[in-house]
């Protein structure tokens, strides 16, 4: 049920058993304070849920930025290193000592590289806006072609794309024709 609904049920269920005048009073008075009351808190939760979103998102995006011009550092490193640099950061935080780190997980993490290509310094951390290239075949088909940074790079993503969708259909024209040839034959 709606709010006006729920409002006019009101109106109406006060109204059955009071005269005009005392339900114009109670509708002045007590319904029109009620039906304010909800809508501010409706506009309240509303902007407290943009601010949670909005901070969230600053929050990931501050992560994110922390990561630029640091790939020079960090590039011969292996997420061992930064374990030990973490473990080391900790003990001075909490100003109790840690317990040591495992070898066995050391080891596992001693192989792997601390900057993952396509993970680090990624643009769906730090740009503030993003456009998607879509491209949607005669039959419906839809194709994600790319997330960009900026709309120039998500209209030549699209026209690559498109230059070998129109290839790849005159590719199959042609096979259509030769096959039709061989049938005839």
């Amino acid at each position: 049920m709606k709010g006006l609904d729920i409002y006019k049920a009101k109106v109406g269920a006060y109204r059955a058993n009071h005269t005009e005048e005392e339900t114009k009073k109670h509708v002045e008075d007590v319904l029109r304070a009620e039906w304010q009351d909800a809508v501010y808190g409706i506009a309240k939760n509303y902007q407290e849920s943009v601010a949670t979103v909005a901070g969230d998102a600053a929050a990931v995006k501050k992560y994110y930025m922390t990561q630029k011009g640091r790939e020079k550092e960090l590039k011969d490193k292996t997420k061992a290193d930064i374990m030990k640099e973490i473990w080391a950061e900790l003990a001075k935080l909490t100003d109790k000592p840690v317990p040591p780190l495992d070898d066995e997980i050391l080891a596992e993490l001693a192989q792997e590289p601390a900057i993952i290509e396509g993970q680090f310094n990624h643009n769906w951390g730090t740009a503030d806006k993003l456009y998607k290239s879509e491209a949607v075949s005669p039959f419906g088909e839809k194709y994600l072609l790319g997330i960009f940074e900026t709309m120039e790079e998500s209209e030549k993503a699209f026209l690559a794309w498109n230059e070998e969708y129109e290839k790849a259909r005159e590719q199959l024209k042609v096979e259509r024709d030769q096959w039709g040839q061989q049938e005839q034959a």
